[in-house]
């Protein structure tokens, strides 16, 4: 284990086990919680200004990410992250943000603030946007289907 203000590293706490191929974060949780049962969490944290003067968030900032990567001949790249963003500015209570999903470094699906959820799109303006084509096995019901019809196929008709 590096500590804090290592040479040469950008972290501030960096893990390292070369003798055993793990490093990592364990956290283990007993007994009652916030919410009257255990539980475990990481809180990443964000603000403008600086440590002793902090101020609002503002739209399209980063509010945190979990990084995935892995090493190749060129050294260690990106595979997949998650990560939030703000929707637009912050202010009281107001914390309008999104959740994205990425892989390959392109971002693939995405949770809006109105609980929208996109997948090939960066604003679903619906409960599910999907950009491309899809697959689905299984009953699809829907109360309304919109457009001519003309690319669907297998369709059955009935009430109930």
């Amino acid at each position: 284990m590096n500590a804090a203000g290592v040479t040469g590293n950008a972290a501030k706490l960096n893990l390292t086990d070369e003798v055993n191929g793990y490093a990592g974060i364990d956290i283990q949780t007993f007994g009652g919680g916030l919410l009257g049962t255990p539980h475990s969490y990481i809180n990443l944290m964000s603000s403008r200004g600086s440590y002793n003067s902090v101020s609002n968030i503002l739209q399209n900032d980063d509010l945190g990410m979990l990084n995935f990567y892995g090493q190749t001949s060129s050294g260690l790249e990106l595979a997949a992250a998650i990560g939030a963003i703000a929707r637009s500015n912050f202010s009281g209570s107001d914390v309008p943000s999104d959740l994205y999903f990425m892989t390959n470094k392109t971002e693939k699906m995405r949770i809006t603030t109105e609980g929208n959820v996109g997948i090939g799109t960066t604003t679903p303006s619906v409960a599910l946007a999907v950009v491309g084509s899809s697959t689905f096995t299984g009953t699809v019901t829907a109360n309304t289907f919109y457009g001519d019809g003309s690319n669907l196929t297998g369709i059955t008709s009935f009430s109930t």
